[in-house]
């Protein structure tokens, strides 16, 4: 495996972050969405450059990419964290977004962005954390219960490309003990 960083996303990330999150998209959910849709989410305005704008004027994140410093850098993956947008009462920190490249899961990456942001929220003085997954993301499910997160909430449905999702919750009541288990 080639040596990764992580390293605070900045603004001139964009480019970069919103060709991870597409990629990232489609290798996560291409099985469960309508093929026109994934082909089409460069002009998706949840996928472009101004959107991704107001995600990080919103949400503090972090990064990891491969270890040389270089503007092409490809990002394997990316985490947005920040306060609890009152979804989930009683956590008063989320993580809203945690993706990952399929090449670069189960290497111990997508942990060490859950620490990262962690640590970032407990510096925040932040108690307890959130964050919200698709049901149909078998992997991403293991993966927050083997960190030992706890359904929480109700279900959520929405609908993209006239396809009916639904997220579930998983939440961390102790944000000093998750972290001190990561």
């Amino acid at each position: 495996m080639n040596a990764h960083r992580i390293r605070p996303a900045t603004i001139d990330d964009l480019p970069a972050l919103a060709a991870a999150n597409i990629a990232c998209w489609r290798e996560t959910y291409g099985d469960l969405l309508p093929a026109e849709f994934m082909r089409g989410l460069e002009s998706d305005p949840h996928y472009d450059l101004a959107h991704w704008r107001e995600l990080l004027q919103r949400w503090r994140g972090f990064l990891v990419e491969a270890g040389e410093e270089s503007p092409t850098a490809e990002i394997a993956g990316f985490v947005l964290h920040g306060n609890n947008p009152a979804t989930l009462p009683g956590f008063d920190a989320q993580i809203e977004k945690l993706y990952l490249r399929k090449s670069a899961q189960g290497t111990g990456l997508g942990r060490a962005l859950m620490r990262a942001a962690a640590s970032d929220l407990l510096a925040q003085e932040r108690q307890s954390l959130a964050i919200w997954v698709i049901d149909r993301n078998g992997p991403a499910i293991g993966f927050y219960r083997r960190l030992g997160g706890i359904r929480v909430g109700e279900p959520q449905s929405f609908a993209i490309a006239g396809v009916t999702l639904h997220e579930i919750a998983f939440g961390w009541s102790d944000l000093g003990a998750f972290l001190a288990a990561l």
